[in-house]
């Protein structure tokens, strides 16, 4: 004999106190106990409501908790290409500085070289530039000598 719910095996109850001869109550115990009845059929009533609502709540929790792990998932998936995204910008970039400092270093080599080059040219200039007075004072000197008259002789307070 079971019962759908409380509601139906208390109304069951009440209807088999009022309906059956063989309980010889008086009319006054009937109604004590149909109101004792019908006030237990209201505490769990309102017992069923609570749980109702408290069950109502923890669903909303559930599902605000769902909700809010999958935004989490969601969030940390996008984290993380955005990570691998930038590890993959970080690696080029890289590859781009190697590139770049070998060019650096051709470059550094090359100009080493033209400044070897210039060192020695500009030696060489010097070089030249001390021979060619060399001989502008050579050429000066015999121009002097040239200007004095062949058998003339120096006079004599002019010996320095």
């Amino acid at each position: 004999m079971g019962f759908d719910s409380p509601n139906t095996a208390i109304i069951t109850a009440l209807e088999k106190l009022i309906s059956e001869p063989e309980l010889k109550r008086s009319r006054k115990e009937q109604e004590i106990k149909i109101q004792e009845l019908g006030n237990r059929l209201e505490k769990e009533q309102k017992r069923t409501q609570e749980f109702q609502r408290e069950l109502e709540i923890k669903v909303e929790e559930t599902q605000k908790q769902l909700i809010y792990e999958s935004e989490l998932k969601r969030s940390r998936k996008e984290q993380e290409i955005k990570i691998q995204e930038l590890g993959n910008r970080l690696e080029e970039e890289q590859k781009r500085t190697r590139e770049l400092q070998r060019e650096l270093e051709i470059k550094v080599e090359e100009t080493q070289k033209q400044i070897k080059d210039l060192e020695k040219n500009i030696e060489k200039a010097e070089r030249r530039e001390i021979y060619n007075n060399y001989m502008l004072q050579v050429q000066t000197l015999i121009k002097q000598k040239q200007i004095l008259a062949p058998g003339e002789k120096k006079q004599w307070w002019r010996f320095w």
